[in-house]
């Protein structure tokens, strides 16, 4: 009988895996309507804000777009469903282009690439086509060939010599062509070079023709696959590797090598995340969301902000005094400027962790005090947040005994 529930279990458990895989594969071939990705989208909202199933737009507390990007520029790292779309319609436009050896790859190559890689679209071309024919220029873009039979390789638009790409080296040249978009093999005819070219040539066109050929003469075709590298990872092209392109914006968040450190654990770098933005449910920004009317903080005369309680809040100042970064604290406008001040200061590169339990413990002593009205003392604070650091310590891969070292500092003296 346990035989048989395994059976069952494996199964069952082979088919979800298959229904995964199919819908990845079938994510690679169809282009997703815009619809159809606000829809899930929606869903995956309200999972992350609210873990139901809808979520009203105030208690989305970052914007999709923001939550979409790269931990590195600022994001959580969520896949857009878009670009992955986008990412693996375009690796397989990319196997198409590298000569991949399978059946659907040759029968496209028959039907679409005979002599030529085309950029648009013809009037009886079928929709995964024209979703295809949008990705190679990209790709093309982005990768460098190495040809070996060149059916697959562009002559002029391809970086497949050492001159780089033949329509920008010798574009005087590439406007006599008969046909820009034509494969190396095309060009070649029994062993020999024989350009397809509008007569007659123009003297610079004459002259790059004469430069071309002679560079060209030592390049024959031999093999059977051409084959594609990224230019960037220097690789086979990957679905990783294209989102990565397609997602880059050119940026870098400064507060990434402060919030995804591996000793804080996951639900806290998350609050570390949203506190760098700006985005916790502090009464500045309730106010902004008309959920309250009082924006003022209950311990000093000033506005509640997420600055205001790690920095210049009267419990916040304890901490500080007592790691000795009062001054620093109190000059700063902002916690990204307390934090990048006191590690020129510190130079310990386990300082963001160290201020990561600070945060959490002034966040949870001010969550104390208004939904508990539970007034917590300066003792019981710099207990709590050298107990995070200990705890911390068992997450940490190197840097134990400094951790532990700063959980000393903060609670010393409190006894």
């Amino acid at each position: 009988m346990d035989t048989q529930d395994d059976d069952v279990r494996r199964k069952d458990t082979n088919d979800q895996l298959c229904t995964v895989s199919d819908s990845q594969f079938l994510h690679g071939l169809i282009e997703w309507d815009q619809a159809s990705i606000e829809a899930v989208n929606k869903l995956c909202r309200a999972f992350l804000w609210k873990n139901k199933r809808e979520v009203l737009g105030g208690q989305c507390l970052v914007t999709w777009d923001v939550v979409t990007m790269p931990k590195r520029q600022g994001g959580l790292g969520i896949r857009n469903l878009r670009l992955q779309n986008r990412a693996l319609m375009a690796n397989l436009a990319s196997k198409l282009l590298s000569g991949t050896d399978g059946p659907c790859f040759g029968w496209l190559a028959r039907w679409y690439l005979q002599n030529s890689i085309p950029h648009t679209a013809n009037q009886q071309d079928t929709a995964f086509w024209r979703s295809m024919l949008k990705l190679i220029p990209g790709i093309q873009s982005a990768t460098e060939c190495f040809p070996s039979a060149g059916d697959r390789t562009s002559f002029w638009h391809d970086k497949w010599t050492n001159m780089g790409r033949l329509n920008e080296t010798f574009s005087v040249l590439y406007s006599f062509a008969t046909d820009t978009h034509c494969t190396i093999q095309s060009q070649m005819t029994d062993g020999e070079w024989e350009l397809g070219l509008f007569a007659p040539l123009s003297d610079t066109a004459h002259q790059q023709l004469l430069q071309l050929m002679d560079r060209l003469q030592h390049i024959q075709l031999q093999g059977d696959y051409d084959r594609r590298k990224m230019i960037v990872t220097g690789r086979e092209p990957t679905t990783k590797d294209l989102y990565t392109l397609f997602s880059d914006r050119g940026m870098h968040w400064q507060q990434y090598e402060w919030v995804w450190q591996c000793s804080i654990p996951h639900r806290h770098k998350f609050f570390l995340w949203l506190a760098f933005r700006g985005r916790l449910n502090t009464k500045d920004n309730m106010i902004a969301k008309s959920w309250c009317h009082e924006a003022g903080c209950d311990q000093c005369p000033a506005l509640e902000s997420v600055h205001h309680i790690a920095l210049h809040c009267r419990t916040s100042s304890w901490v500080w005094t007592q790691l000795g970064l009062q001054h620093t604290a109190a000059t700063a406008s902002s916690i990204s400027q307390f934090v990048q001040e006191a590690q020129t200061n510190i130079s310990d590169n386990t300082w963001p962790v160290c201020f990561a339990a600070c945060l959490l413990g002034l966040w949870k002593a001010r969550n104390d005090r208004v939904f508990n009205c539970k007034q917590i003392s300066c003792q019981t604070l710099l207990t709590q947040i050298a107990d995070y650091l200990r705890l911390w310590t068992c997450r940490a891969r190197r840097d134990k005994q400094k951790l532990l070292t700063w959980a000393h500092r903060i609670s010393i003296n409190t006894s």
